[in-house]
């Protein structure tokens, strides 16, 4: 009898020790919880808030040219990936799967069983996407890609964006500067692993953005022009 309730003790014990253990983790995934918005940015009339448990991305332009969206770690820089004879569904269904975005693709009624061949190159798949786009309705994280290339625009034009990004390292805030700006963003100088967040409480220049990750991080970075060629 003192055995059988030595062990229903056990097993209750052991219960609590595991109910405490998963509340723990539960509180500890909820407390790591971060919200990136485009709401209340002046200038902007986009209303995009997300919150995630593993980080998140929000850049802001005029009007309702936003995109929010939460890390997904892998942007896509230098993917060497060859297709033959594929549809544009299967094309971005792998794309998918090696990025880890969520990539939709809709062809368009005169496009529909169309099969294509697409080499990318130690490449980002910008470039794939804008294609995709030629010949059916694209989306990336749920975002129209056709906002995601007006956005791209307004930051080669110098029309001032509002950027949050959560906590990340340095090096994947440059590719995803490099992904959204169209140009190639380089960590020149500082530790490009250390954790760093980016925030601009009003919409700036791309450089201006820049020269505050900068000042605020001590993380240097450099956006070149990519030409056609690269």
């Amino acid at each position: 009898m003192k055995l059988t309730l030595t062990v229903a003790l056990l097993f209750v014990s052991s219960l609590t020790v595991f109910e405490k253990s998963v509340l723990a983790q539960e509180q500890a995934a909820s407390a790591q919880k971060v919200t990136c918005s485009c709401v209340n940015v002046k200038g902007s009339k986009c209303t995009g808030s997300v919150t995630c448990s593993r980080g998140c991305s929000a850049i802001c332009g005029a009007g309702d040219n936003c995109h929010v969206a939460c890390s997904r770690g892998l942007i896509g820089p230098n993917l060497t990936l060859e297709f033959l004879r594929k549809s544009g569904k299967d094309i971005v269904a792998e794309l998918s799967a090696k990025t880890r975005i969520r990539i939709e693709f809709d062809p368009y009624s005169y496009t529909k069983g169309d099969l294509y061949d697409y080499h990318l190159v130690k490449s980002d798949i910008w470039r794939l996407l804008v294609f995709l786009d030629q010949v059916g309705t694209v989306k990336v994280n749920g975002t129209s890609f056709d906002k995601l290339r007006k956005l791209q625009r307004e930051i080669k034009d110098g029309q001032p964006i509002a950027i949050q990004l959560s906590t990340m390292p340095a090096q994947e805030i440059a590719e995803w500067l490099s992904f959204m700006s169209g140009m190639r963003v380089s960590v020149i100088s500082g530790d490009p692993t250390k954790p760093i967040s980016v925030e601009t409480r009003n919409r700036m220049r791309f450089s201006d953005v820049l020269e505050q990750i900068k000042r605020k991080t001590g993380i240097t970075m450099e956006a070149t022009e990519v030409s056609e060629e690269d």
